[in-house]
């Protein structure tokens, strides 16, 4: 199966749960590993729960949509920080600077994951609406090379 595939069946799923509170509560909880099995009942059919990794991203954008399900088709996390960095005004730049950095630095999936936590939860009080299905696959293609922090980089500074 493509990671275009994957992305498209994950996106429909969560989708489709967007409006089920009791699921999207569920799938908010799957971000703290002691009960991060509430959200695989939802997540089962959209990936492999068997994969590690996999599992983690799932669960991670998972919870991340459960909490802010602003969501548009364009640009990627990069753009998005770009958005509020500028939403923060003459220092928003200095001021995620630090995040950022952090963000693209190689590391663990579940660190990345991690990283993110805090910059979905800004976008959201910022109101910036955020690419999911980018996010997404861009995060079971992190790995691959370096070309997605690549990309998150270039479009938050460029």
């Amino acid at each position: 199966m493509t990671t275009e595939d994957k992305v498209t069946r994950f996106m429909n799923t969560l989708l489709r749960l967007q409006h089920d509170r009791g699921a999207m509560a569920c799938l908010r909880k799957g971000i703290c590993r002691a009960l991060e099995y509430n959200a695989w009942p939802y997540l089962a059919e959209a990936c492999n729960l068997e994969s590690e990794r996999e599992r983690t991203i799932a669960i991670y954008v998972a919870a991340f949509f459960a909490l802010h399900p602003n969501l548009v088709t364009k640009g990627n996390f990069g753009g998005h920080l770009r958005a509020l960095a500028a939403s923060l005004g003459g220092d928003g730049f200095k001021t995620l600077d630090l995040s950022v950095r952090r963000l693209i630095k190689p590391q663990s999936i579940l660190a990345v994951c991690r990283n993110l936590h805090n910059l979905v939860y800004r976008l959201k009080s910022a109101g910036i609406p955020v690419n999911f299905w980018q996010l997404y696959s861009d995060l079971l293609l992190i790995d691959v090379d370096n070309q997605v922090r690549i990309r998150w980089a270039s479009s938050y500074g460029g």
